[in-house]
């Protein structure tokens, strides 16, 4: 699917920000974040970014990125039942409305 316009602004807004800060999803405890490597964006179907690594606490996560304006939209967009999202290791919102998670949990 490709990014709309908003969801390109956003990639764009992500890849200027600092890779240090603390994460807080709406669910979570609050861990120190670290974007190792940002990720290769990707021109065709599945995530926007791959190849992404990201230091969350003490755990070193490697795969990929989805960006999102609307958390939910995981779900309008069907991600969830893609199993070319699967290797997808953070979701990047800009409003957190709904908890994303995959079938098994």
């Amino acid at each position: 699917m490709t990014p709309n316009r908003d969801e390109r602004r956003l990639s764009t807004l992500s890849l200027a920000i600092p890779k240090t800060g603390t994460l807080c999803p709406l669910y979570r405890i609050c861990s120190p974040i670290r974007v190792v490597l940002p990720g290769l964006p990707n021109p065709g179907e599945g995530p926007d970014f791959t190849h992404a690594k990201i230091l969350i606490g003490d755990t070193l996560w490697a795969g990929a990125v989805e960006l999102h304006l609307i958390a939910s939209y995981w779900y309008h967009h069907r991600h969830h039942l893609d199993k070319s999202y699967d290797s997808v290791i953070f979701h990047v919102v800009w409003d957190n409305d709904a908890e994303v998670c995959y079938p098994c949990g």
